[in-house]
């Protein structure tokens, strides 16, 4: 299985945003017929959502 952890650093280091410290930082928000969304907290006031294709 895939570390999620680290595929999300990736996106946001991708995106211009820093890493997150804590696996507690983020959480599963849900999966559709095509993606997976997760909830990336950034600080205590700014969040983003990070959705991933399934395979």
């Amino acid at each position: 299985m895939e570390d999620i952890f680290g595929k999300v650093n990736l996106a946001l280091e991708n995106s211009g945003y820093s890493r997150l410290q804590s696996k507690t930082d983020f959480e599963l928000l849900g999966e559709g017929a095509w993606h997976e969304a997760y909830l990336a907290k950034l600080s205590r006031s700014h969040s983003l959502v990070i959705r991933f294709p399934k395979k």
